[in-house]
């Protein structure tokens, strides 16, 4: 596998790995990209306009009758290298579907779900203490991953059990830890996935916890249950809630009031529990990690038009048993009602944050779909600081007609961006929502550079593309190197991955994409993919680059974990 070799200037080459392609530097300004040391072409093109899955195309790419793992992407500058189904049926061999987000930690990939539309977790009954499992491959001496009467993990055919503290087993193809939440659907969690051979996707195992809601903001707890059992569905449906820290090794995972943190001490496949925090009527959504892993900012969707209703929340992870509010800032004060992506700073000093006020509808080309929507950029120096009363402040703010969702943030030539993301996951509201490139270099004065869209944004496309009942919206943004940005990612619905070369922020030039096939073998269904994963897939999740190999990594909503490399024909389109 080959990475890129990167040149901000003409003539001076930043290597992101020594085994990878050369930059032409014969062209002044911004190096063009040479692919020419990547492995060879392996192209599908799409077949109709820019981001588009045409009606016609979609019941052949099935491959063959209902059952068939299709092969036939949509594709150009990239190739697979493997993707991994998270099995969702034990009874039927179905995969689980309801992939939204990704989140990692060295080799490890944590595919989170979103959007369950599933209805058999209604009555899930606690059965009390059970087995717990050897201590697996961790170092001498080493303290095994703690669990609790509060968890189990469905663990694969084949794999190794995950060490919990005790010395028993147990079997393969069950839930292990003593309970049994969902035996009909192991696939429904936290999947943890090894990918130390990109080659060769393993599912490790599944991390659940019972009690899970079947509906995003609604707490089914099971009869019979103990109060001591009343716990947290955050591995099972967290939306963007899921965050990792390289720092402190963390793995912070949340969906409605609560906020599950894991730290992997010693293996990224095996993660302790430290703590589950009941964060009251705030319903997480947004979610980001200080890089030194102290701080965790948190975002509230559910606030809307409520004056004074906290939705922005610094939480203290210093004790990861005890995690405490520093302080939170609320909607009053942000003019703002409910809170999206969350970003930061290299030093943890600024947030940047997304945020959409519901009641005031806009009037752009969205519709009713439209909304007043922005991005805050907060002084959050004080909490970094843990200053005495710490108060978060208010920098700059800037508006537009939208749904403005993911945020991160890059370096180009030595200014300051941010690219964010507007998300509309609905059928019918065409354009639907794309991206933007944010110049930050003065912080007190944000201004928008340019629009990132796709043909299928187009509004003189709407009715043309209209037949193919599809959702043609960002969601996901992701970078290269925030400190050295090349290359940006989204995660753009049925338009699947899409890349972009930022050289010239101004200028941005799509330069490879990869659009999985649907995968009719899924249990969950999900708004995003409107027939289920039967025709259409979607690539809501954030974007894993890798210049160590050159990997890209990305989950969709029906084929699970994907890993995909770039090709010779990385570059603009001919």
């Amino acid at each position: 596998m080959k990475a890129i070799l990167f040149a901000a200037i003409a003539g001076v080459c930043v290597t992101l790995s020594a085994c990878g392609a050369a930059m032409d530097s014969s062209t002044p300004g911004a190096a063009k990209l040479d692919s020419s040391g990547l492995p060879p072409a392996d192209d599908n093109p799409e077949p109709g306009l820019q981001g588009q899955v045409p009606l016609a195309d979609q019941a052949p790419r099935l491959g063959g009758a209902t059952g068939t793992v299709p092969l036939n992407s949509y594709r150009r500058g990239t190739r697979l290298v493997d993707s991994l189904a998270i099995l969702g049926e034990l009874n039927t061999g179905l995969d689980r579907g309801g992939n939204y987000e990704l989140a990692w930690l060295d080799d490890c990939a944590y595919v989170g779900m979103g959007d369950l539309a599933r209805q058999a977790v209604n009555d899930v009954v606690l059965q009390g203490p059970g087995p717990e499992l050897p201590t697996g491959d961790l170092p001498a001496g080493a303290a095994a991953p703690e669990r609790s009467a509060v968890e189990s993990i469905y663990v694969p055919p084949g794999a190794a059990p995950p060490p919990v503290e005790g010395g028993s087993s147990c079997g393969e193809e069950a839930l292990c830890g003593g309970f049994n939440p969902l035996p009909e659907l192991p696939g429904v969690g936290l999947a943890i996935v090894s990918a130390k051979n990109p080659a060769e996707l393993k599912l490790v195992y599944v991390l659940q916890i019972p009690l899970m809601p079947n509906t995003p903001g609604i707490d089914n707890p099971a009869p019979n249950v103990p109060s001591r059992a009343r716990t947290s569905a955050a591995p099972s449906n967290p939306w963007e809630a899921l965050q990792t820290n390289a720092a402190r090794r963390l793995i912070m995972v949340g969906t409605n009031s609560e906020l599950a943190t894991y730290q992997a001490v010693y293996n990224c496949k095996y993660p302790s529990r430290r703590s589950i925090a009941d964060l009251g009527t705030f319903m997480l959504h947004g979610l980001r990690i200080a890089p030194d892993g102290l701080t965790a900012y948190l975002g509230d969707a559910n606030a809307d038009g409520v004056a004074g209703a906290p939705v922005f929340a610094a939480l203290d992870l210093t004790n990861l048993r005890k995690p405490e509010v520093l302080t939170t800032f609320s909607a009053a004060e942000l003019g703002a009602a409910g809170l999206h992506g969350i970003e930061l700073s290299a030093d943890g000093k600024r947030a940047y944050v997304t945020y959409a006020t519901a009641p005031a509808l806009g009037t752009g080309l969205m519709g009713l779909f439209t909304r007043a929507t922005g991005l805050m950029i907060l002084d959050v120096s004080e909490v970094q600081a843990r200053a005495a009363g710490a108060q978060v402040r208010m920098i700059a703010q800037l508006e537009w007609d939208g749904a403005a969702h993911a945020v991160r943030r890059a370096q180009v030539g030595g200014r300051d961006y941010l690219l964010v993301t507007d998300s509309v996951p609905l059928l019918g509201a065409c354009p639907w929502g794309w991206g933007r490139v944010i110049d930050i270099t003065d912080e007190t004065a944000p201004a928008q550079v340019v629009e990132i869209a796709l043909a299928v944004n187009d509004p003189a496309n709407c009715n043309a593309i209209a037949p193919d009942a599809a959702i043609y919206s960002s969601e996901s943004v992701s970078v290269d190197d925030p400190d050295d940005t090349r290359l940006a990612f989204f995660g753009w619905h049925a338009s699947g991955l899409r890349v972009f070369d930022l050289a010239d922020p101004a200028h941005p030039v799509e330069v490879a994409y990869y659009n999985p096939p649907p995968n009719p073998d899924t249990v969950h269904r999900s708004a995003q993919t409107p027939t289920g994963g039967f025709t259409l897939d979607a690539v809501p999740s954030s974007v894993r680059y890798r210049p160590e190999t050159g990997d890209v990594w990305f989950a969709s909503v029906a084929g699970g974990l994907h890993v995909v490399e770039f090709t010779q024909s990385m570059g603009p389109a001919p």
